[in-house]
């Protein structure tokens, strides 16, 4: 499987809408016709300006022309409905009816760049880590009324919008990646050492950033009512994951 077949850049383009201009975030295939799932606050940056969606694997970037958002303006998610014309498109599986534990491994892939243009370009990047924690309705970590999973590996500057994913018989959608200030969360670590006698005492005091994501039936919720029938639901049946319903 390509990730240039299942990823895509999410960019503004320039005023006139026939150039790019800079680079947003990251989405992804949902559906068979090309329909990209992907961030509100990624789609918002745009500014007012033309959005547009860099496909590497076709080697082109078209303009988007229509943007589902989710009726309840505190879900981070906007759906961009056949926003990539050409086959190959390889929509994600979303993985709903088991419980996933605490534990599972979770990877992201998105595009990351400096600036935009020729001497700066997308990069691919894999980032691989764990659950570390559910997040319920209401958390102090996560803004508004949906659960979200807490990742071992930060939601860095441009991963908003990357799918998060397992393998279990074969690549399954776990989450949605996106980012808040609160998810930053000072860590204290005291370390005492004994030393000719003398006990030494020593505070260490660290940020720990961990990555947001949606989890699944967030995701679901949202597809449902923008894409109804379009998305695929994972066949993984409740014994191939421990831990499952």
């Amino acid at each position: 499987m390509n990730i240039f077949d299942i990823v895509f850049a999410v960019i503004a383009l320039n005023k006139r809408g026939d150039a790019p201009e800079s680079f947003l975030g990251n989405a992804f295939a949902v559906t068979g016709t090309g329909g990209l799932l992907t961030c509100r606050h990624v789609v918002d940056g745009a500014n007012g300006r033309p959005l547009g969606v860099v496909d590497i694997g076709g080697r082109d970037w078209c303009k988007v022309e229509t943007v589902a958002y989710p009726d309840d303006e505190e879900l981070d998610l906007a759906f961009l409905p056949s926003a990539v014309q050409r086959h190959g498109v390889f929509p994600l599986p979303l993985l709903v009816g088991v419980v996933i534990p605490l534990g599972e491994d979770a990877i992201a892939y998105g595009y990351l760049v400096e600036g935009f243009g020729s001497s700066d370009p997308l990069v691919p990047t894999y980032h691989r880590g764990h659950i570390v924690a559910k997040l319920s309705k209401g958390s102090r970590l996560t803004p508004g009324r949906h659960p979200s999973w807490a990742l071992s590996f930060p939601v860095i500057e441009g991963l908003s919008g990357s799918p998060v994913t397992t393998d279990h018989n074969g690549m399954k959608l776990i989450g949605i990646c996106y980012g808040v200030e609160q998810q930053r969360t000072l860590a204290h670590e005291v370390t005492v050492v004994e030393r000719a006698g003398e006990t030494l005492r020593e505070e260490i005091h660290r940020v720990v950033e961990y990555g947001l994501a949606y989890q699944p039936q967030v995701i679901e919720s949202f597809l449902s009512t923008c894409a109804p029938g379009e998305f695929v639901v994972s066949d993984l049946s409740p014994g191939d994951m421990s831990g499952s319903a």
